[in-house]
């Protein structure tokens, strides 16, 4: 048995070596999730075409800005992880002056 008949005799139907991109045939880089199997550089030259679009965040000095129902949505989510989490929360004691003070 040479080495011809040994080379590709071994079946690839499953793992990395059985993918490979359906417009260049490339096997690295592979994007498989919603069943694209395209390689990232065929889908960066073809991603509009697809339908994808990238999302525009809207940042004032590297600060993500909310909109009001996305506010809304962030301070529901504190208040249930509050709930669920207590020992996240800032604990609070009061002192004999009758202040308050937050330890960490």
């Amino acid at each position: 048995m040479g080495h011809s008949n040994v080379w590709n005799s071994h079946p690839k139907n499953y793992g990395p070596g059985s993918r490979a991109c359906r417009v260049c045939g490339n096997p690295h880089g592979l994007i498989r999730k919603y069943g694209l199997m395209c390689c990232r550089q065929c889908f960066r030259s073809n991603a509009k075409e697809i339908g994808f679009i990238k999302p525009l965040e809207k940042t004032i000095n590297g600060k993500k800005i909310f909109t009001a129902e996305e506010q809304m949505d962030v301070e529901a989510r504190r208040k249930k992880r509050d709930l669920l989490k207590p020992h996240l929360r800032p604990h609070i004691s009061v002192v004999a002056s009758g202040f308050s003070k937050v330890c960490s």
